[in-house]
């Protein structure tokens, strides 16, 4: 069992990787690229989303639901660090989904999906970048009915 405050992010994400699941979930050139340029609000809308969707206990039964897989770099990562729900947080953190996280729990969780987005944005090819702003400026100027030409 991983500790959201006793284990550090290295270590989580070591021990996720080895989930089939967890390990196939990766940001997309669209992502990457926002997560370039939003770098320096990533970690603001990190702890944001997480705060308002996953530290408070909802019995409302939506659980295993309120974190979309894609749209957001902050939900991709949650899904491949198990901090998307509160029965994901209870499997693999052992933390109660019947109380609300705490606020050491919370900022671990906020450390561990920017490290994970991290990663993604270390580990993925530059030319990724330039691709999801090509692809947007296409898609820009096909709607426009112009194509625009970036060479």
């Amino acid at each position: 069992m991983l500790s959201l405050t006793r284990t550090t992010a290295p270590e989580i994400l070591e021990a996720l990787s080895h989930s089939r699941f967890r390990a196939r979930f990766h940001l997309s050139d669209k992502l990457l690229a926002y997560a370039r340029e939003k770098n320096d609000v990533l970690a603001e809308h990190a702890r944001k989303l997480l705060k308002e969707r996953l530290a408070p206990v909802r019995l409302h039964g939506n659980d295993g639901r309120q974190t979309p897989m894609k749209g957001h770099p902050v939900f991709v990562a949650q899904h491949a660090t198990a901090l998307c729900c509160r029965g994901c947080i209870a499997k693999w953190y052992g933390i109660d989904p019947a109380r609300n996280l705490t606020s050491d729990e919370l900022e671990a969780a906020v450390q561990i999906v920017l490290t994970w987005i991290a990663r993604q944005v270390q580990s993925a090819p530059a030319h990724s970048a330039q691709k999801a702003r090509r692809t947007a400026s296409g898609a820009a100027g096909a709607v426009s009915g112009k194509q625009l030409s970036l060479f």
